[in-house]
């Protein structure tokens, strides 16, 4: 199989997957922490994106991408919940296309990669992130012990 062969095919699973499994958060409205994260940026000009990245007072995280991507939504669709929603959805097809690579790259198996990334687009793990715009950027693994989580 070429590479752009499997691309193609990676992509359109990625994004089909991505579609049936959660293509219903898309009507949804914001929820909980993100409406603190819409009020740290409202209405920041160009000369202002170094306040793009605050450090959450009383919370002590600080998501630099998460700034700029919820600026950047901001800045072309307004507070238009759904085209948050619609670039998380991206972000997580993206994120399955890059998986299936990573996996093609280390076993030589482009069946392997397209289940990876099948897989990991529809895994249930993944809802939060999707549902809830203030965790896009933020990957939780379960343990046994507390949860684990990596912010980006």
């Amino acid at each position: 199989m070429t590479r752009h062969r499997f691309l193609a095919i990676a992509w359109a699973l990625a994004l089909v997957l991505t579609a049936v499994a959660y293509g219903r958060v898309v009507p949804g409205y914001f929820l909980g922490d993100d409406f603190g994260g819409l009020a740290l940026f409202p209405d920041l000009r160009a000369a202002e994106l170094w306040s793009l990245f605050p450090i959450w007072e009383g919370q002590g995280h600080w998501r630099p991408l998460w700034g700029l991507l919820f600026w950047c939504v901001h800045a072309v669709f307004g507070l238009w919940s759904p085209a948050f929603h619609l670039v998380a959805l991206l972000l997580h097809a993206v994120c399955g296309v890059l998986l299936a690579l990573l996996v093609v790259r280390l076993s030589a198996a482009p069946a392997a990669g397209l289940w990876a990334c099948a897989l990991f687009v529809v895994h249930p793990a993944q809802a939060p992130s999707l549902g809830w715009i203030a965790s896009v950027l933020v990957g939780a693994w379960r343990s046994p012990g507390p949860p684990v989580a990596a912010t980006i």
